[in-house]
């Protein structure tokens, strides 16, 4: 039995041809719509519909809003869904490159550990007086790590600031391309996020923190001597 009879044949002359990544140039051919029905002898059926939805609208809202309206028989996913190992692989990307700086941050917070390791050294005097003056242990050991706070905050502001203006300009004009001159967007994609300035500011409360005991501590001890 000749095979080839199993399957509908129909003739169609190329109009063009479209390059964006291997992913969708292997899998791809867009074709007319009366011509894939007939081909396919599908009728007035569908294997999947896409929506599009309004600019700035919720695509977790409306994917759950469908999932009501439509029921179990049929399948609703937003592109994360649709692109799932994609984006656990890009999640998975970011992760390490946050936990590299992180470590990057705890390596120059020795820095910030050293200065504040002379200063309680260099200004042993001054907490004499202060403890002459009636403060106490705790007031010396907050006012370090006051400053330990002020020197990391400083840097981290500033530098969280820098990271959010280069993002929004990445946004805007694209400075940095995705390299491939048949990409379907120019400017490598970015987007920012309210966590991810909240976690870099979480990483350097607790390392400023963790950094400036021991100097605070060292001081107060110094005032407890004093005092006595």
């Amino acid at each position: 039995m000749d095979s080839s009879r199993l399957y509908h044949r129909m003739s169609l002359v190329p109009g063009g041809v479209f390059s964006i990544v291997q992913q969708f140039d292997d899998n791809y051919i867009i074709v007319p719509l009366n011509f894939a029905r007939e081909l396919l002898d599908y009728g007035d059926r569908r294997t999947s519909l896409e929506i599009k939805t309004t600019p700035g609208a919720d695509v977790f809202a409306v994917d759950r809003q469908l999932e009501k309206v439509l029921g179990d028989e049929y399948q609703v996913l937003n592109p994360e869904e649709q692109h799932k190992d994609l984006y656990r692989l890009l999640k998975f990307e970011k992760m390490f490159a946050f936990l590299a700086l992180s470590v990057l941050f705890c390596i120059g917070a020795i820095n910030i550990f050293f200065n504040l390791m002379m200063l309680a050294i260099d200004k042993k005097k001054d907490i004499s007086i202060l403890s002459a003056m009636g403060a106490g242990a705790r007031k010396i050991r907050n006012i370090f790590l006051a400053e330990g706070m002020l020197l990391a905050f400083s840097g981290a502001f500033i530098g969280m600031a820098l990271g959010g203006l280069f993002c929004w300009a990445q946004m805007e004009y694209g400075l940095i391309s995705m390299g491939m001159e048949a990409a379907v967007m120019k400017g490598y994609p970015v987007q920012m996020r309210a966590t991810d300035f909240v976690a870099v500011a979480g990483v350097v409360i607790a390392a400023t923190l963790l950094i400036s005991a021991y100097p605070a501590k060292m001081a107060s001890r110094v005032a407890n001597v004093s005092h006595l």
